[in-house]
């Protein structure tokens, strides 16, 4: 039993526990006027409100063991963990209600472990969204509230995160993705006299788009 114990201990000793370090996150504003499809979005009001950001390893990467020293951290905010694409690396749980239409705004730091990320995931809380779309000359208002509660997954992160080398996150949205799903010529179903959630497919159709992948960036800057 004693060389097996030996040979433990070396390979205990050859595992370094990874290192957990803090990564600045801050959002980026949207452009104002969206180009669709049908016409020109001109937005008065663009506010999302959204919570917990999780940063993921390739889903191909082995979980530490039971017995390594990392394994047995107990802090919340920062644990591998089994998710969507792999192990959940570091995260940043806390609610923001970014202005898309305002300046860039620091959100926090993420508590992560030095590696390779892969994705990320985040929850989109509410979409409020106030503006006029230019259909061939045509204004037409707009006025669109969504409560949601809604996790979105996948978010691509190709980054090799080493202590070594500090670098920061930038979360943005592709207004002009989010928004492209919507029919802006849907009939005033409701006589408001504007596009709202009730008029023709309109909720469906924002909560598609609003909840897509593509319509979130996260970018690495050094």
């Amino acid at each position: 039993m004693a060389p097996l114990f030996l040979l433990l201990v070396l390979l205990l000793g050859c595992l370094e526990e990874p290192a957990l370090v803090q990564v600045p996150l801050s959002s980026v504003p949207s452009s104002q006027r969206v180009e669709t499809e049908t016409g020109t979005l001109t937005l008065h009001e663009a506010t999302w409100t959204l919570s917990d950001l999780r940063l993921q390893a390739p889903a191909a990467t082995a979980s530490l063991p039971p017995w390594h020293p990392a394994s047995w951290t107990a802090v919340a905010w920062a644990h591998p963990g089994h998710d969507f694409a792999g192990e959940v690396w570091g995260e940043l749980l806390d609610t923001w209600t970014l202005d898309l239409l305002g300046e860039p705004r620091e959100l926090g730091l993420v508590q992560v472990y030095e590696g390779e990320l892969a994705t990320a995931s985040l929850t989109l809380e509410r979409v409020d969204l106030q503006g006029e779309i230019d259909l061939e000359g045509q204004l037409r208002s707009f006025s669109l509230s969504l409560e949601l509660q809604e996790r979105v997954e996948g978010l691509p992160l190709d980054v090799d995160l080493a202590a070594q080398s500090p670098g920061a996150l930038e979360l943005g949205v592709d207004l002009a993705h989010a928004l492209s799903f919507v029919d802006w010529q849907a009939p005033d179903e409701d006589e408001d006299g504007q596009l709202s959630l009730s008029d023709a497919d309109t909720e469906n159709t924002l909560r598609f788009g609003v909840l897509s992948t593509p319509s979130f960036t996260l970018t690495w800057e050094r």
